[in-house]
């Protein structure tokens, strides 16, 4: 019996009635101009209405920019043989954020806080 039900499912009923296993596609970029203006003054966390794209969008870089080899985000001192981000990329990567993000507040103490949690987010 369950021969014939396997054989039916396979073979009688067309392939666009079977349940097919979906396949999420690539993660886009995000477009236009977001403006972030909660933050936790601690840490430098965005806070509010835009902080998930911004989580969202650090993970689409890190995914699209920085290679798979790259086993470390920073390099290591015991171990320097190791592949890590170059700050360089770091630095192409925050301002391709600043580009979609416009970060809300005029002290600098607080933008470097945010460049240092999004960092932190990139990094695990």
């Amino acid at each position: 019996m369950a021969f014939l039900l396997i054989y039916l499912y396979l073979f009688v009923y067309p392939l666009d009635q079977r349940q097919l296993r979906k396949v999420r596609g690539p993660k886009k970029p995000l477009e236009g101009r977001y403006i972030l203006s909660e933050f936790d003054e601690g840490i430098g966390q965005v806070l509010g209405a835009n902080s998930k794209k911004i989580v969202a969008h650090c993970g689409y870089l890190v995914r699209d920019r920085i290679p798979v080899n790259a086993r470390e985000w920073r390099q290591q001192k015991d171990n320097p043989n190791i592949s890590f981000v170059s700050d360089r990329d770091k630095e192409l990567i925050w301002l391709n954020i600043l580009q979609h993000f416009t970060l809300d507040t005029q002290d600098e103490a607080l933008k470097e806080k945010v460049k240092i949690w999004a960092m932190q987010k990139m990094a695990k």
